[in-house]
């Protein structure tokens, strides 16, 4: 492929996963031509471990400096990496390890650690294929994570499937399991937006982001509020929804209602509504710019976290 080429396909794609631009340089060279950058998950068993990880992840207790805590991904066909921003977040990322108390299911159902190493932890639904590997995460920060965890929910009387089954999923992890197959029709959806994770990074300087999930009358709704400062004094809404509809490297979405607010003294929302062309799915986004005085409640809350996104988005303030 043309050095020029590969340039501009890196600089498109990045926008989409947040890799680095040697590493993700390196995996367009060694891809065929005709196979996709952003390829979809192959099977239902993928999709649905996404699907129900990014539910899991949607909303960190804690600021985070990436949306959602997770800096980049690398989609394969049969897996998907997270790139996690660092240990910091290790308490967030362990929380996609199952647990039950009584008929409760938290987690991923099944999920399981396969394999820790310098490079990352591979995560592995028992007895499938369907694969998380996690990096950006030291070992030891995951297993003292891990640690924490258990004597955490053991105080509130849960557990975590894997000490009564390290390798087999649970009856209860085998009985949820079944009910999400039956409810996984807009699981492209979720899979599809947790693989262009990087898209959220991309709306000015992102301060705190949370989602979740309501049903829709087209298929399951994600729900996404996003609280993000100013850069150029507005929102970049428009150019998020170009590449996320975008028909080479976006979902094939619809944009279907948007409504956007005046000034306030908190800011300014906009609010846009998106349908799968096709298929079942949908999408709430609201973009909330803030103004300093809102910014500076993060600030006061978690000074090293908002210190840390000065620098990765280069404005030497946020309160201004």
């Amino acid at each position: 492929m043309p050095r020029d080429n590969v340039s501009r396909l890196t600089r498109v794609v990045r926008a989409y996963t947040g890799e680095s631009h040697q590493r993700l340089r390196e995996r367009i060279e060694g891809t065929p031509r005709g196979q996709s950058l952003i390829p979809a998950a192959r099977s239902a068993l993928q999709r649905r471990l996404e699907r129900r990880a990014f539910f899991t992840l949607a909303w960190p207790d804690e600021l985070t400096i990436y949306p959602f805590g997770v800096k980049s991904v690398i989609p394969a066909p049969d897996s998907i990496t997270l790139n996690f921003e660092g240990d910091h977040v290790a308490d967030h990322a362990v929380q996609l390890l199952p647990w039950t108390r009584d008929t409760e299911i938290g987690g991923v159902p099944g999920l399981r650690v396969c394999r820790t190493s310098a490079s990352g932890i591979d995560l592995v639904v028992a007895g499938t294929s369907a694969t998380i590997n996690v990096t950006g995460i030291s070992r030891h920060a995951w297993e003292q994570a891990e640690s924490a965890r258990i004597s955490w929910l053991a105080d509130a009387g849960e557990e975590m499937c894997h000490i009564t089954s390290p390798h087999l999923q649970t009856a209860q992890e085998r009985l949820f399991e079944r009910y999400l197959a039956t409810d996984d029709h807009s699981a492209w959806l979720s899979s599809g937006l947790l693989r262009r994770i990087g898209l959220f990074s991309r709306i000015e300087v992102p301060l705190h982001f949370s989602a979740w999930r309501n049903p829709g009358q087209h298929g399951e709704q994600w729900c996404f509020d996003m609280d993000y400062h100013p850069l150029n004094g507005g929102c970049q809404h428009e150019a998020f929804l170009s590449r996320l509809t975008d028909p080479m490297f976006g979902l094939p979405l619809t944009v279907v209602r948007r409504h956007c607010t005046g000034d306030y003294s908190w800011g300014a929302q906009c609010s846009i509504d998106a349908k799968g062309m096709g298929q079942p799915g949908e999408v709430n986004l609201r973009f909330n710019r803030r103004t300093a005085e809102r910014t500076m409640a993060w600030q006061d809350m978690s000074p090293a976290v908002m210190a840390a996104k000065q620098l990765v988005w280069h404005t030497p303030s946020l309160l201004r």
